[in-house]
Protein backbone atom coordinates (compact mmCIF):
# COMPACT_ATOMS: atom_id res chain seq x y z
CA UNK A 1 0.00 0.00 0.00
CA UNK A 2 1.05 3.54 -0.72
CA UNK A 3 -0.06 7.39 0.63
CA UNK A 4 -1.16 9.33 -1.53
CA UNK A 5 -0.40 12.83 -0.53
CA UNK A 6 -2.55 15.95 -1.11
CA UNK A 7 -5.32 14.12 -3.77
CA UNK A 8 -7.40 16.65 -5.62
CA UNK A 9 -11.14 17.46 -4.54
CA UNK A 10 -12.44 15.08 -6.67
CA UNK A 11 -10.38 12.37 -5.12
CA UNK A 12 -11.30 13.49 -1.86
CA UNK A 13 -15.06 13.80 -2.00
CA UNK A 14 -15.29 10.56 -4.08
CA UNK A 15 -14.21 8.56 -1.35
CA UNK A 16 -15.79 9.82 1.13
CA UNK A 17 -18.77 9.42 -0.97
CA UNK A 18 -18.36 5.71 -0.80
CA UNK A 19 -18.25 5.29 2.44
CA UNK A 20 -20.93 3.72 4.28
CA UNK A 21 -19.93 5.00 7.92
CA UNK A 22 -20.87 8.31 9.34
CA UNK A 23 -18.24 11.47 8.50
CA UNK A 24 -18.02 14.32 9.98
CA UNK A 25 -17.55 17.56 8.18
CA UNK A 26 -14.42 18.27 10.22
CA UNK A 27 -13.24 15.81 7.70
CA UNK A 28 -14.82 17.14 4.49
CA UNK A 29 -12.87 18.76 1.29
CA UNK A 30 -14.77 22.22 2.20
CA UNK A 31 -13.47 22.23 6.19
CA UNK A 32 -10.18 22.04 4.88
CA UNK A 33 -10.24 24.79 2.44
CA UNK A 34 -11.80 26.76 5.45
CA UNK A 35 -9.03 26.02 7.25
CA UNK A 36 -6.55 27.25 4.49
CA UNK A 37 -8.22 30.45 4.49
CA UNK A 38 -7.58 30.47 8.10
CA UNK A 39 -3.61 30.58 7.46
CA UNK A 40 -3.51 27.06 8.70
CA UNK A 41 -1.73 24.15 6.86
CA UNK A 42 -3.59 21.31 5.02
CA UNK A 43 -2.53 17.67 5.35
CA UNK A 44 -5.01 15.52 3.49
CA UNK A 45 -3.71 11.76 2.89
CA UNK A 46 -5.38 8.88 1.01
CA UNK A 47 -3.65 5.06 1.60
CA UNK A 48 -4.40 3.65 -1.56
CA UNK A 49 -4.46 0.25 -2.44
CA UNK A 50 -3.15 -0.08 -6.22
CA UNK A 51 -5.78 2.47 -7.46
CA UNK A 52 -8.07 1.93 -4.56
CA UNK A 53 -8.78 4.22 -1.53
CA UNK A 54 -9.03 2.31 1.33
CA UNK A 55 -8.42 5.10 4.41
CA UNK A 56 -8.13 8.92 4.60
CA UNK A 57 -7.38 11.24 6.65
CA UNK A 58 -6.85 15.45 7.29
CA UNK A 59 -4.84 17.07 9.40
CA UNK A 60 -4.11 21.00 10.30
CA UNK A 61 -1.00 22.25 11.71
CA UNK A 62 -2.66 24.13 14.75
CA UNK A 63 0.06 26.64 16.31
CA UNK A 64 1.15 26.03 19.71
CA UNK A 65 1.66 29.75 21.34
CA UNK A 66 5.25 31.21 22.40
CA UNK A 67 7.23 28.09 21.36
CA UNK A 68 6.76 28.29 17.00
CA UNK A 69 5.95 24.89 17.07
CA UNK A 70 2.83 23.39 15.89
CA UNK A 71 0.16 19.99 16.54
CA UNK A 72 -0.53 17.98 13.88
CA UNK A 73 -4.22 17.66 14.37
CA UNK A 74 -6.99 15.58 12.70
CA UNK A 75 -10.36 15.55 14.20
CA UNK A 76 -12.73 13.05 13.62
CA UNK A 77 -10.27 11.13 11.90
CA UNK A 78 -8.86 8.69 9.93
CA UNK A 79 -12.64 7.29 8.07
CA UNK A 80 -12.46 3.91 6.15
CA UNK A 81 -11.17 0.89 6.63
CA UNK A 82 -9.90 0.87 10.03
CA UNK A 83 -9.96 -2.61 10.31
CA UNK A 84 -7.54 -2.95 8.04
CA UNK A 85 -4.29 -3.19 9.35
CA UNK A 86 -1.81 -2.76 6.85
CA UNK A 87 -3.62 0.56 5.97
CA UNK A 88 -3.85 1.86 9.19
CA UNK A 89 0.29 0.88 9.35
CA UNK A 90 0.76 2.99 5.91
CA UNK A 91 -1.10 5.63 7.61
CA UNK A 92 0.82 6.00 10.96
CA UNK A 93 4.41 5.26 9.48
CA UNK A 94 3.50 8.17 6.81
CA UNK A 95 2.72 10.21 9.47
CA UNK A 96 5.98 9.23 11.34
CA UNK A 97 8.32 10.05 8.56
CA UNK A 98 6.80 13.32 8.07
CA UNK A 99 7.21 14.65 11.66
CA UNK A 100 10.97 13.42 11.42
CA UNK A 101 11.25 15.81 8.36
CA UNK A 102 9.24 18.96 9.98
CA UNK A 103 11.07 19.59 12.49
CA UNK A 104 8.30 22.73 13.90
CA UNK A 105 6.17 19.54 14.56
CA UNK A 106 5.25 18.97 18.89
CA UNK A 107 2.85 16.51 18.96
CA UNK A 108 0.52 14.23 16.73
CA UNK A 109 -3.05 14.38 18.12
CA UNK A 110 -6.11 12.45 16.99
CA UNK A 111 -9.83 12.80 17.98
CA UNK A 112 -11.18 9.65 17.30
CA UNK A 113 -14.65 9.54 15.44
CA UNK A 114 -15.26 6.07 17.41
CA UNK A 115 -18.29 6.43 19.80
CA UNK A 116 -17.36 4.56 23.36
CA UNK A 117 -19.77 2.01 23.32
CA UNK A 118 -17.90 0.81 20.07
CA UNK A 119 -14.98 0.13 21.84
CA UNK A 120 -14.45 -3.61 22.04
CA UNK A 121 -15.24 -2.88 17.71
CA UNK A 122 -12.43 -0.80 17.48
CA UNK A 123 -10.43 -1.98 20.36
CA UNK A 124 -7.58 -3.57 17.54
CA UNK A 125 -6.96 -0.10 16.05
CA UNK A 126 -6.28 1.40 19.42
CA UNK A 127 -4.05 -1.25 20.65
CA UNK A 128 -1.93 -0.40 16.59
CA UNK A 129 -1.77 2.46 17.52
CA UNK A 130 -0.49 2.33 21.08
CA UNK A 131 2.21 0.67 19.61
CA UNK A 132 2.77 3.53 17.50
CA UNK A 133 2.98 5.57 20.45
CA UNK A 134 -0.16 7.29 20.78
CA UNK A 135 -1.57 7.42 24.69
CA UNK A 136 -4.84 8.40 25.50
CA UNK A 137 -5.41 12.20 26.81
CA UNK A 138 -7.28 14.41 28.82
CA UNK A 139 -6.45 17.44 26.70
CA UNK A 140 -9.25 17.63 24.12
CA UNK A 141 -10.12 19.75 20.93
CA UNK A 142 -13.69 18.66 20.40
CA UNK A 143 -16.83 18.15 22.66
CA UNK A 144 -15.95 14.37 23.81
CA UNK A 145 -20.02 13.99 24.37
CA UNK A 146 -22.84 14.96 22.81
CA UNK A 147 -26.46 15.05 22.01
CA UNK A 148 -27.59 13.64 18.72
CA UNK A 149 -31.61 12.97 17.57
CA UNK A 150 -32.52 10.60 15.03
CA UNK A 151 -34.92 12.97 12.24
CA UNK A 152 -36.33 9.43 11.55
CA UNK A 153 -38.86 10.29 13.90
CA UNK A 154 -42.28 11.53 12.88
CA UNK A 155 -42.46 15.14 14.14
CA UNK A 156 -45.09 14.00 16.51
CA UNK A 157 -42.64 11.35 18.06
CA UNK A 158 -39.78 14.42 18.57
CA UNK A 159 -42.25 16.43 19.98
CA UNK A 160 -43.32 13.90 22.42
CA UNK A 161 -39.97 12.66 23.76
CA UNK A 162 -39.40 16.48 24.28
CA UNK A 163 -39.46 17.42 27.92
CA UNK A 164 -42.31 19.13 29.55
CA UNK A 165 -40.58 22.13 30.66
CA UNK A 166 -38.97 22.04 26.77
CA UNK A 167 -42.18 21.85 24.90
CA UNK A 168 -44.06 24.44 27.20
CA UNK A 169 -40.89 26.72 26.40
CA UNK A 170 -41.92 26.67 22.91
CA UNK A 171 -45.31 27.05 22.84
CA UNK A 172 -44.70 30.22 25.00
CA UNK A 173 -42.47 31.47 22.26
CA UNK A 174 -45.19 30.93 19.97
CA UNK A 175 -47.87 32.74 22.37
CA UNK A 176 -45.36 35.58 22.68
CA UNK A 177 -45.23 35.98 18.82
CA UNK A 178 -41.89 34.97 18.08
CA UNK A 179 -40.82 34.89 14.67
CA UNK A 180 -38.54 32.28 12.94
CA UNK A 181 -36.77 32.87 9.64
CA UNK A 182 -33.89 31.42 7.71
CA UNK A 183 -31.65 33.98 6.20
CA UNK A 184 -31.33 34.04 2.49
CA UNK A 185 -27.80 34.78 2.66
CA UNK A 186 -25.81 34.78 5.78
CA UNK A 187 -25.80 38.73 7.40
CA UNK A 188 -22.34 37.83 9.27
CA UNK A 189 -22.22 41.30 11.21
CA UNK A 190 -25.41 40.77 12.44
CA UNK A 191 -24.62 36.90 13.81
CA UNK A 192 -21.44 38.24 14.88
CA UNK A 193 -23.60 41.01 17.00
CA UNK A 194 -25.57 37.84 18.98
CA UNK A 195 -23.12 35.50 19.29
CA UNK A 196 -20.61 38.50 20.80
CA UNK A 197 -23.34 39.44 23.46
CA UNK A 198 -23.48 35.40 24.07
CA UNK A 199 -19.73 34.94 24.79
CA UNK A 200 -19.20 38.18 27.09
CA UNK A 201 -22.74 37.20 28.85
CA UNK A 202 -21.48 33.78 29.39
CA UNK A 203 -17.52 34.73 29.75
CA UNK A 204 -16.37 31.88 27.03
CA UNK A 205 -13.69 32.14 24.08
CA UNK A 206 -15.19 31.60 20.90
CA UNK A 207 -14.00 31.97 17.09
CA UNK A 208 -13.26 35.76 15.14
CA UNK A 209 -15.84 37.51 13.35
CA UNK A 210 -13.27 36.46 9.99
CA UNK A 211 -13.40 32.66 10.90
CA UNK A 212 -17.47 33.21 10.19
CA UNK A 213 -16.87 35.01 7.17
CA UNK A 214 -14.50 32.51 5.99
CA UNK A 215 -16.73 29.43 7.11
CA UNK A 216 -19.21 31.09 4.18
CA UNK A 217 -16.57 30.95 1.65
CA UNK A 218 -15.80 28.06 2.39
CA UNK A 219 -19.13 26.05 2.58
CA UNK A 220 -22.14 26.44 -0.31
CA UNK A 221 -24.64 28.33 1.17
CA UNK A 222 -28.46 25.75 1.54
CA UNK A 223 -26.39 23.19 0.32
CA UNK A 224 -24.06 22.98 3.79
CA UNK A 225 -24.65 25.82 5.61
CA UNK A 226 -27.94 27.06 6.89
CA UNK A 227 -28.38 30.03 9.46
CA UNK A 228 -31.53 30.70 10.97
CA UNK A 229 -32.82 33.76 12.99
CA UNK A 230 -35.87 34.18 15.82
CA UNK A 231 -37.38 37.54 16.03
CA UNK A 232 -39.68 39.37 18.75
CA UNK A 233 -41.36 42.66 17.35
CA UNK A 234 -38.76 42.73 14.34
CA UNK A 235 -35.68 42.44 16.19
CA UNK A 236 -32.98 40.04 16.05
CA UNK A 237 -33.03 38.15 19.18
CA UNK A 238 -31.87 34.69 19.08
CA UNK A 239 -29.54 32.81 15.87
CA UNK A 240 -27.74 29.65 15.06
CA UNK A 241 -25.76 27.29 12.23
CA UNK A 242 -26.11 24.48 11.37
CA UNK A 243 -23.62 22.05 8.91
CA UNK A 244 -25.16 19.66 7.05
CA UNK A 245 -22.95 16.95 5.80
CA UNK A 246 -23.91 13.38 3.65
CA UNK A 247 -27.06 12.81 6.29
CA UNK A 248 -26.63 14.37 9.28
CA UNK A 249 -26.45 17.99 10.47
CA UNK A 250 -24.46 19.83 13.25
CA UNK A 251 -25.66 22.66 15.22
CA UNK A 252 -22.30 24.45 14.95
CA UNK A 253 -22.79 27.57 16.48
CA UNK A 254 -25.73 29.65 18.09
CA UNK A 255 -26.51 32.93 20.48
CA UNK A 256 -29.34 34.88 22.19
CA UNK A 257 -29.56 38.07 22.53
CA UNK A 258 -29.35 39.99 25.93
CA UNK A 259 -32.56 41.49 25.10
CA UNK A 260 -35.99 39.57 25.49
CA UNK A 261 -34.89 36.75 27.50
CA UNK A 262 -37.87 36.36 28.54
CA UNK A 263 -39.52 35.18 25.18
CA UNK A 264 -37.67 31.86 25.40
CA UNK A 265 -37.13 32.13 21.64
CA UNK A 266 -34.04 29.55 21.56
CA UNK A 267 -36.26 27.29 22.34
CA UNK A 268 -38.64 27.80 19.42
CA UNK A 269 -35.75 28.60 17.02
CA UNK A 270 -34.57 25.09 18.30
CA UNK A 271 -37.11 23.15 17.36
CA UNK A 272 -37.85 24.65 14.04
CA UNK A 273 -34.74 23.93 12.77
CA UNK A 274 -35.39 20.38 13.84
CA UNK A 275 -38.14 20.44 11.57
CA UNK A 276 -36.63 22.15 8.94
CA UNK A 277 -33.75 19.50 9.28
CA UNK A 278 -36.20 16.57 9.11
CA UNK A 279 -38.54 18.29 6.12
CA UNK A 280 -34.68 18.64 4.03
CA UNK A 281 -34.17 14.76 4.59
CA UNK A 282 -31.44 14.84 7.26
CA UNK A 283 -31.13 11.70 9.41
CA UNK A 284 -29.49 13.22 12.39
CA UNK A 285 -28.91 16.16 14.13
CA UNK A 286 -25.92 16.89 16.25
CA UNK A 287 -26.47 19.20 19.21
CA UNK A 288 -22.61 19.45 19.33
CA UNK A 289 -21.45 19.28 22.82
CA UNK A 290 -22.48 18.56 26.35
CA UNK A 291 -20.52 18.77 29.71
CA UNK A 292 -17.88 16.42 29.89
CA UNK A 293 -15.89 16.57 32.64
CA UNK A 294 -12.97 18.49 31.40
CA UNK A 295 -12.17 21.81 31.26
CA UNK A 296 -13.24 22.37 27.54
CA UNK A 297 -16.82 21.99 28.87
CA UNK A 298 -16.46 24.23 31.86
CA UNK A 299 -19.33 26.70 32.24
CA UNK A 300 -21.37 24.64 29.89
CA UNK A 301 -24.26 23.44 32.14
CA UNK A 302 -26.78 25.87 31.01
CA UNK A 303 -26.22 24.60 27.70
CA UNK A 304 -26.62 21.29 28.47
CA UNK A 305 -29.45 21.51 30.32
CA UNK A 306 -31.06 23.31 27.45
CA UNK A 307 -29.61 20.36 24.64
CA UNK A 308 -31.33 17.52 26.93
CA UNK A 309 -34.27 18.95 26.87
CA UNK A 310 -35.09 17.75 23.26
CA UNK A 311 -34.10 14.01 24.56
CA UNK A 312 -31.62 12.78 21.73
CA UNK A 313 -29.19 10.46 22.25
CA UNK A 314 -26.44 11.36 24.44
CA UNK A 315 -23.12 9.74 22.83
CA UNK A 316 -19.31 9.78 23.86
CA UNK A 317 -16.59 9.38 21.96
CA UNK A 318 -13.62 7.46 22.38
CA UNK A 319 -11.43 10.64 23.23
CA UNK A 320 -7.83 12.24 22.73
CA UNK A 321 -4.95 10.06 21.90
CA UNK A 322 -1.53 12.01 21.68
CA UNK A 323 2.18 11.19 20.29
CA UNK A 324 4.77 13.54 21.68
CA UNK A 325 7.62 14.04 18.60
CA UNK A 326 9.78 16.13 20.84
CA UNK A 327 9.32 14.74 24.67
CA UNK A 328 11.80 17.55 26.20
CA UNK A 329 10.14 20.51 24.47
CA UNK A 330 6.71 19.05 25.36
CA UNK A 331 7.46 19.02 29.13
CA UNK A 332 8.53 22.30 28.87
CA UNK A 333 5.55 23.65 26.64
CA UNK A 334 3.10 21.99 29.91
CA UNK A 335 5.12 23.63 32.66
CA UNK A 336 4.54 26.64 30.94
CA UNK A 337 0.96 26.08 30.24
CA UNK A 338 0.16 25.57 33.84
CA UNK A 339 2.09 28.50 35.45
CA UNK A 340 -0.15 30.46 32.68
CA UNK A 341 -2.96 28.80 33.18
CA UNK A 342 -2.13 29.32 37.08
CA UNK A 343 -0.78 33.23 37.47
CA UNK A 344 -2.24 34.64 34.62
CA UNK A 345 -5.77 32.81 33.77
Amino acid sequence: MQIKKNPSQAEWDLFINSLITPVSFLQSWEYGELELLQKDKNLRLLVMDGKKPILAARFVEMPVPLFHKVRLYCPFGPIGDIDNSEAVKTLLNFVSDYTKNHKEILTVDFDLPFEREEQEQFGSFLDFIDSFGYKKSEFTTLPRCTVVLELTQTEEELWKACKEKTRYNINLARRKGVEIKIFEKPDWDVFWRIIEETTQRQKVVIRSKKFFENFGKAFDYTKFLTVFGAYYQGELIATLFTVGYRDKATYYYGGTSNSHRNTMANYLLQWEVIKYLKNRGVKYYDLWGIVDGTEHTKGWEGITRFKRGFRGKEVEYVGFYRKVCQPLLYFTYLTTKKFRDRFLG
